[in-house]
This record gives C-alpha cells, structure tokens and sequence, in this order.
C-alpha cells in the first residue's frame, strides 16, 4: 500500500511542474486539460444587462457590496461578485490587492490540486483507491477563501475542501496517506478516502453525512466570540446542503 501511495506521489509531483512551465509559455497543452487554465467559465444563460442571472427558480440579482441579510428577509438572496464575465474588477466593489508573491502561490496551489485530483479520481477509477471526491470547478474558492484567513480561524469543511488544506501546508504525501488508509494517515486508515482532518492546520476531519458541519462551525464560532480570540470559524457546504427536504 505503501508503495502505491508514494507511485503516485511521485507522478503527482511530475505533472505539476511542466503544468505550470507549459501555462506561462502557450494555452496549448495537448493531453494536459488544453485551455482549461486560460479560457474562463460564463453562465450558460448571461442576461443581456449584466445585472443578474438566471436560475431556474427565478432571477439573481448581482450586488457589488457584501452585507448580512436578515433571517426574516423575504426578498431573493443576490449575487455579490467583484469581477464581470470578462474578468475586469466591477466598479464599487470591495476588492482586495494581491501581491505577485501570494498571487503566484494562488495560482500554483491552484494548479497542484487541480492535478493532483486528476491523479487520485483516475486511480480510485482503476481501483488502487476505494474513493475519491474531486474540487473541479472549485479551484479558485477553495484556495482564494484560504488566502484570506489566518491559521488561528477554524475550518469546518464539505468534501471538495482539500484545495483549503493544500493552502495550510497540508503535503501531497499527507493526501497520499490519507487516500491509502496506510499507518501514516492522521486517522491511522480509520477514515474514508477524501476525508481529510489536522489538528495542526485547524481543519476538522470532513464528515459524509451532508451539511451537519454548519452548526458545528456556528457552536464553534461561539466559543472563540465567549473566549475574545482574534478568529473566526469558516464552514463550507453545496447545494446538497442548501437544499429543502424532500418527503
């Protein structure tokens, strides 16, 4: 087991390099997801001002501030977003200023968990691995939410959060460990694949069962408010957890 886990590892580390080489000299890469790194995602039915988009229980308006609704409010919650379909900063917004450095490291972890999901989901295909649950399409949340917090806020994750914990420093062999269920996982195998947890990086270990990790991340934000620690926790969930019940 171990010897699969550190195969892999080690073809993980091989892909990522020449990924990052090959995106800054031409969006050209045959066989390595061509153009997936250069062309940029545009809803499938952009309205025609710009000013919202429409789902199929109705239309979301686009807002350039972040504000807390209340939980009375009656009105469609709306869309806040900072760039525009063509990926230019909206007028009015309250973004944030990068420097190259982090910026480069975005893009780099980007990049990783990109490949190294790839890797896995093609391996728990060939069966070296029983499961496996990738962050397509969630490159840009996972590692752009992680920048902006501090290693003393708490994450209380879904199961397409491993891009947070490749931010925290969260190794690709410890992913390795972990998918493997060999002696080095932090879980000692205990766990499913994908189902990472660190005490170190502040992540508490990802749950199957859908959305029970928000009241957790609300009684923990509780705590560090009644204890006046300088942190916040962050939870995650999808439309799975958004979602009414259905009887």
């Amino acid at each position: 087991m171990m010897k699969n886990s550190t195969t892999i590892l080690t073809y993980i580390k091989s892909r990522i390099t020449p990924l990052l080489v090959a995106d800054r000299r031409k969006p050209n890469l045959t066989g390595l997801h061509p153009g997936r790194r250069f062309n940029s995602t545009t809803a499938a039915n952009p309205s025609v001002h710009d000013q919202d988009i429409d789902f199929p229980g109705g239309n979301v308006k686009f807002v350039p501030h972040m504000r807390f609704l209340s939980e009375s409010t009656q009105e469609r919650i709306p869309c806040y977003r900072v760039l525009d379909d063509n990926g230019d900063t909206i007028l009015g917004t309250q973004s944030v200023q990068v420097s190259e450095d982090v910026a480069v490291k975005m893009y780099n972890n980007m990049v990783a968990l990109q490949t190294m999901d790839t890797i896995f989901y093609e391996a728990q295909r060939q069966g070296r691995i029983s499961f496996y649950v990738t962050a397509n399409g969630e490159e840009a949340i996972n590692i752009a939410s992680a920048a902006a917090l501090s290693m003393d806020d708490v994450i209380f994750p879904q199961y397409r959060e491993q891009g947070v914990l490749l931010w925290r420093g969260f190794t690709l062999q410890d992913f390795a460990n972990q998918c493997f269920s060999n002696k080095f996982d932090n879980g000692k195998g205990r766990q499913m694949p994908a189902h990472y947890g660190s005490n170190k990086h502040n992540y508490v270990t990802v749950a199957s069962t859908i959305a029970t990790q928000i009241p957790h991340a609300v009684g923990a934000a509780y705590s560090l408010k009644m204890d006046k620690k300088d942190a916040c926790a962050i939870t995650y969930f999808g439309d799975g957890g958004s979602s009414e019940i259905e009887l």
